[in-house]
This record gives C-alpha cells, structure tokens and sequence, in this order.
C-alpha cells in the first residue's frame, strides 16, 4: 500500500513539473516573437512576401517590412529600400539602392513627391507626383546611377517584351490620324476638355524611345 502511494506521489510530482515547464517554454517563446516584432529595422527575423510590385511586367522580389514602415525589395542583383525622407519638408519617399555584389548604397537623388514604382533589368521606375491624373514616370539606370528618360503617361503603363509602353501627352495638331472618342460629349458635360496621347515604348535594353503611330483621347482639366 505505501508503494502505491509513493508511485502516485511521484506521478503527480513529474505532471507538476512537466506543466511548469511546459508554460516557461511558452512564455519564452511569446516574449521571443514579442521582441522580434518590436527589433531593429536590421533585423530579419520577418518573413519575406514574394510581390510583384509596381506596374505589370516589372521583375518579382522578396518584400521586407520593417517597425519604421520602410520597405526592403530583394532583387537578384540590387536591395531597394523605400521609406520616409528625412526632412518633413520634402514629399513623397526616400529610395536607397544597394548592390547585392559590392554593397555600396547609393541614395538616389530624386525629384519632390517621388515614389518607387518598380524595378526591371537594372531600371528603377519612379512615379513622380500623387495625382494620378498628371502622373510622370522616371526611368532611373541604377547601374550606370542617372535618370535616363521622364515623361508624362496617360492610364496606365506596362512593360511587355523588354519595353515599357505608355501613352505620352500630345498636341492635336501633332496627331496624324484622330482616334475616335466615344467619351467625347461626357467629359465636356463634366467640364473636361478632351485630349490625345501617342503609344510610346521605352527601350530598357539601350534607352530609346519609339513612337508609334497609334493614339488614343482621354478626357483632361
């Protein structure tokens, strides 16, 4: 009978101690995540989302997040960092790009109220200004480190076979053939003027621009 009591004195004793442990471990592990969520913007403890960020066809990358907001892009050959600029004074964000073979950082010098639009075979696209209406689109070599070509895009662009195609602003009087314009009398009901715009396809390869005899109207303030 006593070993009976003894065998169940010590059965009790190890669950005690198996559930105490059990709740160290879990408190450990709680605090860990809690102190993970809350490091060092160099810290990359968090798990990277594969994204395809900016406009359709632009390369894929692994997108970091961090505490601060600022976003990393893991590229195979260059890191983007995206986040706030260091003056209040100045619009939109502050793009920092580093090589992955040499890792010299390069903060890129843009225009006011810039924000990073996507990234293809070592060309940056930076959208400049928030109005969607007015947007410009900045091609920036980040190899060679200079903005290569800027221009103002009517809807929206694509990158399609190596090129990015967009449709520029253009005057009537440069327009070879009026498109039709189905919209025409609704825009001038909404006080909105109508407008052309040419097809043009940027050349990531070398830089060039090809305009195409093709055009379109969209309605404008």
């Amino acid at each position: 009978m006593k070993n009976t009591k003894n065998i169940l004195f010590s059965l009790i004793l190890i669950l005690l101690c198996a559930f105490l442990g059990y709740n160290l471990w879990k408190n450990s592990r709680s605090s860990s995540g809690e102190q993970s969520a809350k490091g060092a913007d160099n810290d990359f403890s968090n798990t990277p989302v594969d994204t395809l960020y900016g406009y359709k066809g632009c390369e894929r990358a692994g997108m970091y997040t961090f505490p601060s907001g600022e976003r990393q892009f893991v590229y195979q050959n260059y890191n983007i960092r995206v986040g706030k600029p260091l003056q209040d004074s100045i619009r939109g964000e502050k793009i920092t790009v580093t090589p992955i073979v040499g890792g010299v950082a390069w903060d890129v010098v843009l225009p006011n109220d810039s924000y990073f639009g996507g990234f293809y075979r070592e060309h940056m696209l930076v959208n400049v200004g928030a109005d969607p209406a007015i947007r410009e689109v900045l091609f920036v070599d980040v190899k060679d480190k200079l903005a290569s070509y800027q221009s103002f895009v009517v809807d929206t662009p694509s990158v399609i076979s190596g090129k990015f195609w967009f449709y520029a602003p253009i005057e009537e009087s440069e327009v070879r053939e009026i498109p039709d314009c189905p919209k025409k009398s609704e825009w001038e009901q909404k006080g909105l003027k109508t407008a052309y715009a040419q097809l043009c396809l940027y050349d990531f390869s070398n830089g060039s621009v090809t305009r195409k005899s093709e055009y379109k109207c969209y309605g404008k303030k």
